[in-house]
């Protein structure tokens, strides 16, 4: 059972990584955002405590998948109106299609800015890309 909580703790840290326009907020910003406390995140991300309904279903109504955030299954995004807007905004923002990503793991990730350009970055470093790639193309 601790790995479960562990599990969604990793996949909600993941959320919050993406939660204000594909940036990452602080656990105090994301507990504002959420009417929860940041000692309440913070157990919930450490896997200290379960997330609870209120939680999942306030996250679903912003547009996140709670099948995603219970089991890593599935699209971080949920099939409403609002997770439909945010893959839309997700896939502006890097340019092509959007998987899901895992800030607090050592593996490095492939995005694609372009059909035909990849770029390879550490989750964290994701912005950077993102950044360096509109300075190039400004340069062209």
């Amino acid at each position: 059972m601790q790995n479960l909580k562990n599990d969604m703790g990793k996949r909600l840290r993941e959320i919050r990584y993406v939660f204000f326009e594909g940036r990452k907020v602080s656990t105090r910003q994301f507990a504002e955002f959420l009417s929860e406390t940041k000692d309440n995140i913070a157990n919930y991300e450490n896997g200290r405590a379960y997330i609870p309904n209120r939680l999942l279903l306030s996250l679903y109504l912003r547009g996140y998948n709670p099948i995603f955030l219970l089991t890593g299954e599935s699209s971080i995004y949920a099939g409403n109106e609002a997770g439909t807007a945010l893959r839309s905004a997700a896939e502006n923002q890097i340019g092509g299609s959007v998987e899901m990503l895992s800030p607090e793991s050592d593996k490095r990730i492939s995005i694609a800015a372009e059909p035909h350009e990849d770029f390879s970055v550490a989750a964290g470093d994701v912005s950077k890309a993102i950044n360096k790639n509109k300075k190039i193309r400004r340069q062209s």
